[in-house]
């Protein structure tokens, strides 16, 4: 097949800050980088060499908060993974190769931010695929295995049902799944291994001629405290940050009591918000979005929709479908974390007075979205309670469109 798959929009302008590229994440090299280096690199499980970070966990390299292999022996000298980021990108076995951005860096996303050009992400495409010994791919769902065909085809018309932006986008997530609910049941299989090019087309005149009656079905969507619970469990996921060595009944422990309400998040996670789980499933009804912050969260979304980061070795071995749940339940539980670090502020009167056009509502601003995108983008690929089957069951359940549509009213 081929291609190259990408958001347009990707968006990114360096601030010098050293925050994530050098610091957060493990910088692999290929053996001809770590030799040009002057070699005794460390490997990691997987065998490959890395950079150690130092004991203030920061790259050995960094001069202040600039890269001196940069400085001293320009751009080009540096490993392909540091040339690479803000990018993440995937090599399939169908030979396209995909593009997102990681929203762990501060210079992501944005309107001060400055669009990738289309050349450079082509050209790091390409070097990075010539390095790769083997190659994503991904099946339909546990139970279905139609291949990376079969699934790019379903994809299609799923994109086209979100990006039909005269519909709101809980309305146009809550359609995709439906759609995909109804090609999960067992007497669809065959339709799923068999589809053509023709279903993109089809699903959005579905999504249009049906638009007025998924409204009104997602709009009779009532509380349930199974599905309230169910999200809370999995909001903590989103937030476990394990660390080598802890206790993984000492991680479960906390996260018993931050669901019994006897813990706040950060008790989990220091960069959740300062409150409650309760207070923020219970609150998320009262706040109130700025533009730009929306704006922050679809572009995230839709980074991943276009580039299909969802499913595949890179995101737990998750099959297409358990991705596109996931992703579904991110940008909720990313929605619901913002409110919390509003309602957190509210809570303590930080924030009176401070939406005047909607009185008794909770203004919630781009600095809470993107402190939510952060922990959500950096946990939906790492989390390791994305593992265990429970947490797999929920994310299955979370995701269906009953459930997904109700959390997005």
């Amino acid at each position: 097949m081929g291609g190259l798959f990408y958001y347009p929009g990707l968006k990114f302008k360096c601030r010098g800050c050293a925050d994530g590229c050098c610091s957060r994440l493990e910088v692999s090299l290929e053996p001809g980088e770590a030799a040009s280096l002057g070699g005794g690199f460390p490997r990691n499980a997987a065998g490959d060499f890395i950079l150690a970070k130092d004991a203030s966990g920061r790259c050995p390299y960094l001069e202040g908060n600039l890269c001196s292999i940069h400085l001293h022996k320009g751009y080009g000298a540096k490993p392909l993974s540091c040339r690479i980021y803000p990018l993440h990108i995937q090599c399939w076995e169908d030979g396209a190769d995909s593009a997102e951005l990681r929203y762990l860096c501060p210079g992501v996303g944005g309107d001060e931010a400055e669009i990738l050009p289309e050349e450079k992400i082509e050209r790091l495409a390409r070097e990075f695929r010539r390095t790769r010994k083997d190659f994503d791919r991904a099946v339909f769902s546990h139970r279905n295995p139609a291949g990376l065909g079969a699934v790019r085809k379903f994809h299609a018309g799923i994109k086209a049902m979100l990006e039909e932006k005269s519909l709101d986008l809980p309305l146009r997530i809550y359609a995709a799944a439906k759609a995909l609910d109804f090609h999960l049941s067992p007497g669809e299989d065959e339709t799923v291994k068999n589809i053509d090019e023709k279903f993109a087309e089809n699903s959005l005149s579905f999504l249009r001629r049906a638009s007025g009656l998924l409204a009104e079905e997602k709009g009779k969507l009532t509380e349930n405290a199974l599905r309230r619970s169910r999200f809370r469990n999995l909001i903590c996921a989103f937030l476990r940050n394990d660390q080598p060595g802890e206790s993984r009944w000492k991680r479960a422990y906390i996260q018993l009591k931050i669901l019994l309400g006897m813990e706040y998040l950060q008790k989990l996670n220091p960069l959740a918000p300062r409150c409650g789980i309760f207070a923020i499933t219970n609150l998320h009804k009262d706040c109130v979005y700025a533009p730009e912050a929306g704006k922050y969260l679809e572009e995230w979304f839709y980074s991943k929709v276009y580039s299909m980061h969802f499913c595949g070795r890179m995101v737990h071995n998750y099959p297409y479908s358990t991705g596109l749940r996931l992703l579904f339940c991110a940008f909720a539980a990313a929605e619901y974390l913002a409110g919390g670090f509003a309602i957190a502020e509210h809570l303590t009167g930080k924030r009176n007075g401070e939406n005047p056009e909607n009185p008794g509502r909770i203004p919630v601003n781009l600095s809470d979205m993107k402190r939510a995108v952060f922990l959500v983008d950096f946990s939906f690929s790492r989390s390791p309670a994305f593992r265990f089957a429970g947490t797999r069951k929920l994310i299955e359940e979370c995701g269906r469109a009953e459930n997904i549509g109700f959390l997005l009213k």
